[in-house]
């Protein structure tokens, strides 16, 4: 079912925790209004959702955990976010297991700890060199089987 015109009534919320996570859902949202949610973990988990979703305003949000963990078929363009994901301290699995290929160098990323298992599996294969890593405290499995993978991290030094 078509929620795009639940944009103004998602306002207040603040959890979107586990939404969709594991249904079939694949509607538009990009009319959202999450300018309050603190926490997308599991948001679209193990769903077919793959729609644009850079109109969102993801500056309260503290963990995006498991977002699209398994949403196969996730590859949308998210570099716009840029400052706006600047409070997230979570990105474990962010992007695990999902089609995502998309350019993610304007992220700041300053307040990461944990980058676990973030690209697990991606065919993702775009610069990170530009990002801020010194809060990172895991970077377990970050890259573990994405096997497309091939760009220069010396920066990070």
């Amino acid at each position: 079912q078509p929620l795009n015109g639940w944009a103004d009534l998602v306002s207040n919320v603040t959890n979107m925790r586990s939404l969709f996570d594991r249904t079939r859902f694949d509607q538009p949202l990009d009319r959202w209004d999450v300018s309050s949610v603190t926490t997308m973990e599991s948001m679209f988990e193990g769903t077919p959702f793959n729609h644009p979703l850079e109109s969102w305003d993801v500056s309260s949000v503290t963990s995006m955990a498991r977002m699209f963990y398994s949403a196969e078929s996730f590859n949308q363009p998210l570099n716009g976010w840029a400052d706006l994901v600047s409070n997230v301290t979570n990105m474990r699995s962010l992007f695990d297991r999902t089609r995502f290929d998309q350019p993610l160098d304007r992220w700041d990323v300053s307040s990461v700890t944990t980058m676990e298992s973030m690209f697990e599996g991606t065919p993702f294969n775009h610069p990170l060199e530009s990002w801020d890593v010194s809060s990172v405290t895991s970077m377990a499995r970050m890259f573990y089987s994405a096997e497309s993978f091939n760009q220069p991290l010396n920066g990070w030094a």
